[in-house]
């Protein structure tokens, strides 16, 4: 009884933490078509890189099963880098993130993107990508050793114009990415230019016959310059990922001014602090202290393991079986609801 009850309390209270989280809102689930036994025996198997991060979103990152109507249990901040361990199941993979909080959980595959350890070109599409350069990981390649993934290059000119680029999905090879950014860059090919244009200036594919995009007159966009091929100039367009196209026609300057580095930076705090999220939710409960070594379970079964004294929220005390319903965190890196033993949870100084 208790612990249906629990069950209840614990959905009711996630949607008031749901509603707190500022980010933009998610796409929405696929629908689940089969049983998970179906599933298992029907999904398609291939690779898929060992890690991954955390890509911008609203509402918890981390669930307690593959289908789509299991409990959501925690957040996680973008840029935390994720462990893959299983198979993609639907819309969802088996993860676990490693730091001062342990946690394992399946996480929605439209929140996880993957960083290119080395340059190269997705296939079936126009975009380039220099080593760091993030995407989003859709799913399986269309053979072994490849991955399905979306990118949208942003071509901003010095000057402050948005120019529209559609997003495109392609393949790219398992191996050559990850959740972490390579040490070293490895250049792109060509020299840093400007490209500018007295008029409007078009971009074409490789073909010369489909019009990528076109730049607006009298604005500097940042390109590298690949190969001139009679009067055609290839050119990578934006800071990555690239637009690979050709232009016939707009002055070409070298570019002097150095290109920003690519940063793989989480949002972890200090261990001193409050993470971000158990202070901004002072309204559901008292704020405690977790001993480290404690073990977080939801209904019988461990989610996670604090290895550094953390911060929570009381959310609800079982003195009859010696439990506390909390909303815990370390860091700004991951915060998770669950049970944890009464004698773990300490009033905060």
């Amino acid at each position: 009884m208790r612990s249906r009850l629990f069950k209840l309390a614990f959905a009711l209270s996630l949607l008031g933490l749901i509603a707190c989280e500022r980010d933009a809102p998610p796409p929405a689930h696929a629908p689940q078509t089969a049983t998970e036994g179906a599933e298992s025996e029907s999904r398609p198997h291939g690779t898929l890189p060992p890690t991954a991060r955390i890509a911008e979103g609203r509402g918890p990152a981390l669930y307690l099963g593959a289908d789509v109507g299991s409990q959501g249990f925690g957040y996680l901040s973008p840029g935390v880098m994720v462990e893959l361990a299983g198979e993609l199941e639907a819309s969802r993979i088996l993860a676990r993130v490693r730091g001062q909080m342990r946690v394992r959980g399946y996480i929605p595959i439209h929140r996880l993107e993957l960083l290119a350890l080395t340059r190269g070109r997705i296939r079936d599409t126009p975009v380039y990508l220099g080593a760091g350069d993030a995407v989003r990981l859709i799913g399986y390649g269309e053979e072994a050793g490849r991955v399905r993934v979306a990118a949208t290059p942003t071509i901003v000119s010095r000057e402050g114009a948005n120019v529209n680029v559609p997003r495109y999905e392609g393949s790219f090879p398992a191996a050559a990415l990850g959740g972490e950014a390579p040490i070293e860059g490895g250049g792109l090919p060509g020299r840093p230019v400007l490209i500018r244009a007295d008029h409007a200036l078009p971009i074409f594919d490789e073909t010369g016959k489909e019009r990528l995009l076109t730049l607006p007159p009298n604005h500097h966009f940042e390109a590298y310059e690949v190969r001139r091929d009679g009067d055609r100039v290839a050119v990578l367009l934006s800071s990555g990922p690239y637009l690979a196209g050709y232009l016939h026609h707009g002055e070409i300057i070298p570019d002097a001014e150095p290109r920003g580095e690519k940063s793989a930076n989480t949002a972890s705090a200090r261990p001193e602090t409050i993470p971000e999220r158990i202070r901004r939710d002072e309204s559901s409960g008292p704020l405690r202290r977790v001993r480290a070594g404690t073990r977080v379970f939801f209904d019988g079964v461990t989610i996670a393991s604090v290895d550094a004294p953390a911060h929570a929220r009381e959310m609800a005390r079982y003195e009859e079986t010696g439990e506390v319903d909390v909303f815990v965190a370390v860091d700004d890196d991951v915060a998770i609801r669950g049970m944890v033993p009464i004698d773990a949870v300490e009033d905060a100084p």
